[in-house]
């Protein structure tokens, strides 16, 4: 069995989280993800979707506030190291250390056709421009920003309907059904 951290935040980090979490090849063993925020009006701090996740089913969290800063380092490096880290809509820059705290591999999904669309707006900038291809890639995380090997990319046709909500479930639902198997 190999043991997971998972870094990020959103409903599609949840989705990831949920289907390593009902294979029983993989444990999630920690999560990294921001801190409650507060929002609104009335300002109440609100738990993202991972974060509940985590706290639903009993896994040990780390929240990041505004960086990966040395306080984090030395916890995270105070656990016992992942075979895997998985870092999926995280939306902090991930320090090299942490690059390299995995025994097997640092992941990310990322929902392009890479080299294509590097960045944080994939799926915008796939329906900006038209394109009627595009991929969902697995990669090994390097330094550099979505330019790491490619462990798979599943190539799927855009339907020019799509909004962009509608381009992000369609490619994390099908990552999502061959991820045990490329991770």
């Amino acid at each position: 069995m190999y043991s997971v951290w998972i870094a990020g935040s959103t409903h599609r980090t949840t989705k990831v989280a949920q289907t390593i979490f009902g294979d029983n090849r993989f444990k999630i063993t920690h999560i990294i993800t921001p801190q409650p925020r507060r929002v609104g009006r009335k300002q109440e701090k609100v738990v993202n979707p991972l974060n509940q996740f985590a706290n639903e089913n009993g896994i040990s969290t780390t929240l990041v506030d505004k960086k990966i800063d040395i306080e984090i380092k030395e916890k995270l490096e105070g656990l016992e190291k992942p075979d895997i880290l998985m870092v999926v809509d995280f939306g902090f820059w991930i320090p090299q250390w942490l690059l390299k705290l995995p025994k097997k591999a640092p992941l990310n999904i990322h929902p392009s056709l890479l080299p294509r669309w590097r960045g944080s707006s994939p799926g915008q900038n796939v329906l900006l421009y038209g394109d009627q291809e595009s991929a969902v890639t697995l990669m090994i995380m390097i330094k550099k920003m979505d330019a790491g090997p490619t462990l798979v990319q599943l190539p799927f046709d855009v339907d020019p309907s799509w909004n962009q909500e509608e381009y992000y479930q369609y490619s994390f639902d099908l990552i999502c059904k061959h991820l045990g198997n490329h991770i």
